[in-house]
């Protein structure tokens, strides 16, 4: 018998019960009861839970390994209250041999805990709803996941940056805030820091920045950053031409390539940087583009040992030679935001310097 000390909360819906529970045990007792549609009723039956991402799972099973891992906010479940006693302190006592406690949101941090092999090292805050109805499931789920909104990737980037230690994100939030602000950039005070127009000329957010920098760092970020926190060492991967930099700390050599890259590409495209309301070149669509052909070209320069202005005008210049050869403008209308359009300026862009994927 193992017991939870919790306090009651009353709320409109009624009484139920905030506590904590080791996640071993959590794991051990709770089940998940899963809404699905039956064809032969034409109807839906079975509980309120959705169907269970592998992904979010996974994601969720590899941060258990952060060293900061916290998981603050509590798991609601249900009981009845014939499968649980309850003292006059408030005290819940239950058995650990079957399960009892029905999980109504919060599924997938019980299934990456599960995942992890180590819920056991893990106190959970857990909400107890005794004897509570299908339909009040239902409520409280719907309720709770319709209301939650998706929080800025610009703010969660902007956040990174006051983190202690190095990450993929800090790295690229550093290089992002610097491209903004270095009066050199051609980016000078045109990205959208968390998301927001201050000076007019924004046309690229702070979030799309880092979110299509990172790719040129790191596969996996998330996990570069846990590694990073338990001292063990990064490996090189040929897949990201300035991962190395990384590895070694030198973010100020990342920055100083990427400047001469957009330097070399705003002085070739003058007229259409100059002009983002017409054109696509400072926006999500030609920045993720260009990033995808720098990708490519990255490794060229490291074997002639020059990734200067120059080198990187010279292929610029073929680029926009090619464009006008072709009577292709880089206008919103012709280029609208998507990936498949993203793609189109890599490819015309490696066409023109006789480059391949």
């Amino acid at each position: 018998m193992k017991k939870i000390n919790t306090i009651s909360i009353n709320q409109p819906i009624g009484t139920f019960y905030i506590g904590k529970m080791n996640g071993k045990d959590l794991s051990d007792t709770a089940y998940i009861n899963r809404r699905d549609y039956e064809p032969n009723l034409f109807d839906s039956i079975g509980g309120v839970q959705r169907k269970d991402s592998k992904k979010r799972i996974l994601s969720i099973s590899e941060y258990v390994n952060d060293p900061d891992a916290i998981f603050p906010a509590p798991i609601i479940i249900s009981v009845k209250s014939d499968e649980i006693k309850i003292s006059k302190t408030f005290e819940i006592s239950f058995e650990t041999d079957k399960k009892i406690f029905e999980v109504i949101d919060g599924q997938h941090r019980l299934l990456g805990l599960r995942e992890s092999k180590k819920a056991h090292e893990f106190e959970i805050p857990v909400a107890i709803l005794v004897d509570i109805t299908e339909e009040q499931k239902a409520y409280i789920f719907s309720t709770i996941n319709s209301n939650q909104e998706k929080v800025s990737t610009s703010l969660i980037y902007d956040l990174f940056g006051v983190t202690e230690g190095r990450s993929p994100y800090k790295t690229c939030h550093f290089i992002a805030r610097s491209f903004n602000s270095d009066r050199n950039s051609p980016f000078y005070q045109k990205l959208k820091m968390l998301g927001k127009t201050v000076y007019g000329e924004e046309s690229l957010t702070q979030g799309t920045f880092v979110n299509k920098t990172i790719d040129l760092i790191s596969s996996d970020p998330k996990k570069d950053t846990v590694d990073l926190k338990n001292n063990k060492g990064l490996l090189v991967d040929s897949n990201r031409p300035l991962r190395e930099f990384f590895i070694n700390n030198q973010d100020d050599v990342i920055y100083k390539i990427m400047l001469n890259y957009f330097q070399a590409i705003s002085e070739v495209f003058k007229f259409e940087w100059e002009n983002h309301d017409k054109f696509v070149i400072r926006r999500t669509t030609g920045f993720a583009g260009l990033i995808f052909a720098l990708k490519i070209i990255l490794p060229y320069g490291y074997e002639k040992k020059r990734l200067n202005n120059n080198f990187f005008y010279e292929y610029a210049i073929n680029f926009k030679n090619y464009l006008e050869n072709e009577n292709i403008k880089l206008t919103l209308e012709n280029f609208t935001s998507n990936y498949k359009n993203q793609n189109r300026i890599k490819d015309y862009f490696l066409k023109a310097n006789n480059l391949s994927n």
